[in-house]
């Protein structure tokens, strides 16, 4: 979605009042609607309260005060999840709604406001993942307890141990290689890189490092020559959807003895992510690594960032959904290792190619 579109769905609206005649309707005929209503109503009123008592010296009571409020609204948020599981256009309006009637209060976190407008355009970029990885709030009052709280969220938390995990699966392979190739793919800001190094320069690896976000390069590449890569590392502008067919790929990149992507494949369709993984498999020379790392769906509450904030983007798979792409293309599941990240929520597929 345009970046300009989300900004304009987050215009302030009348707190405590449903926004369109479609919504009143809804709450008359639907009790989960009507609850949600009332449960916005009390949201905004708790939060207010709150702000207006914030004193660093209590800060962890109004901590736990604003995540039972967070906890409180997402309850009735899942029951209308629940409810209209099977008309996607209506909870997007409800979901739109709430976020309006919310964002007065909600756009005082510097974290949870980026992650409803997208200023870059789309969902998940690479500054919104940097903050997850820093894990520091930079807002006041109101927004510190929201951005804190957002920072402990499971799918935060669960990105900072998929970072150290990639990161150390990347210094197992390249301990065992020699002038290793690697491609990275929409690769952000790079950071799993930063503190490889001595194994990145002690195997004499070349990475490519593929991103269709030209900020997200030039931030990578600034901090990577810091750490003496500039001979390792070659930053590429290209969009990543364009890696399914096989032929296009050599030209592009040629064959690649490391393959992986830290975040990518959970926003790409089931059949398009086939045909990428097929691609890429073929990519790799043999003894080559391919490593995809999906979230489990089962290990986290969707209320949080469908409704608190508009990062719906990525996909809801199960670990044996994640499995099943991978053998439909053409991967043989028997040479898989299944590993997951230190928070259980990040499922770690690892194959290599005979």
């Amino acid at each position: 979605m345009p970046k300009e579109s989300r900004k304009n769905r987050l215009m302030p609206g009348h707190a405590g009042e449903l926004e369109t005649g479609f919504i009143k309707t809804l709450a008359e005929a639907n009790e989960s609607v009507r609850l949600l209503d009332d449960a916005i109503g009390k949201f905004n009123s708790s939060l207010h309260d709150i702000e207006s008592r914030y004193n660093p010296e209590i800060i962890e009571e109004l901590l736990q005060q604003t995540s039972a409020a967070i906890n409180n609204a997402c309850e009735a948020c899942s029951a209308v999840d629940k409810d209209f599981r099977d008309d996607p256009d209506v909870l997007r309006n409800l979901r739109d709604d709430f976020r309006m009637r919310t964002n007065a209060i909600i756009s005082k976190s510097h974290y949870m406001n980026h992650s409803r407008i997208w200023p870059k355009g789309y969902p998940g970029d690479y500054k919104i993942i940097e903050a997850m990885y820093r894990n520091i709030p930079v807002s006041a009052g109101l927004g510190r307890l929201l951005d804190i709280l957002t920072l402990n969220t499971t799918l935060a938390i669960a990105v900072r141990h998929r970072l150290s995990a990639m990161a150390g699966f990347l210094r197992e392979e390249l301990l065992n290689r020699t002038s290793p190739r690697v491609l990275n793919i929409a690769c952000g800001s790079c950071r799993e890189l930063f503190s490889l190094a001595p194994e990145i320069i002690g195997s004499n690896a070349t990475f490519t490092c593929v991103d269709h976000d030209e900020d997200a390069l030039n931030f990578a590449a600034s901090r990577l020559l810091d750490a003496s890569l500039a001979g390792h590392i070659e930053m590429k502008k290209y969009n990543a959807l364009r890696i399914v067919n096989h032929e296009r790929n050599l030209q592009e990149f040629g064959p690649q003895d490391i393959i992986y992507s830290i975040g990518f494949f959970d926003y790409l369709a089931d059949g398009l992510l086939i045909r990428i993984f097929a691609s890429l498999y073929k990519l790799l020379n043999p003894g080559g690594t391919f490593i995809a790392a999906f979230k489990d769906s089962r290990r986290y509450k969707t209320p949080e960032y469908h409704w608190m904030v508009d990062w719906a983007g990525f996909y809801q798979r199960t670990e044996e959904d994640s499995a099943t792409i991978i053998e439909r293309a053409g991967i043989p599941l028997e040479k898989c290792s299944r590993t997951r990240d230190a928070s259980g929520v990040i499922i770690f597929y690892r194959v290599k190619k005979d």
